[in-house]
């Protein structure tokens, strides 16, 4: 949730010469994840000094150590209490965590960078890639690491 690009996220989380990033904003994330999604922001708490006190699972899962506060970090969680055992049925939790929760990446995709320190190349494959699926996001490159304009 940065209101700018982060040369520190693109050296931390990609391998800073061929990776791509989308942009999205909370709210848009919001009215296209279904209704089984549970949206929230991470709380960055000391460990050593605040505990998480609540009886509600999701405060677990919205929780993060301190030194992480540099991602304001946004997460999507599908609570199905169909199926949890002991809640409605019996149903065992399903072996395979991932789901699939079909979207429109028209609608969730505002823009789409390719890494500051990209070959050209790269733009032009990752723009070939989105009119190959009707993806209307216009692609940037970053420009984290161009120069002051005088």
């Amino acid at each position: 949730m940065n209101n700018e690009e982060s040369l520190a996220m693109w050296k931390l989380y990609s391998t800073q010469h061929e990776s791509v990033c989308i942009q999205s904003t909370f709210s848009t994330l919001k009215r296209v994840l279904p209704d089984c999604c549970f949206l929230g922001t991470v709380n960055y708490i000391d460990y050593a000094k605040e505990s998480i006190t609540s009886d509600n699972l999701l405060q677990y899962i919205l929780h993060k150590r301190h030194s992480f506060a540099h991602e304001k970090e946004v997460r999507a969680v599908i609570w199905d209490v169909q199926k949890i055992p002991g809640i409605r049925d019996e149903t065992p939790i399903e072996s395979d965590p991932a789901k699939i929760v079909p979207i429109d990446l028209n609608e969730l995709i505002k823009n789409v960078y390719v890494s500051p320190s990209s070959e050209p190349l790269l733009k032009d494959v990752v723009e070939g890639i989105v009119s190959k699926y009707g993806l209307k996001s216009p692609v940037h490159r970053s420009s984290v690491l161009d120069g002051p304009q005088y």
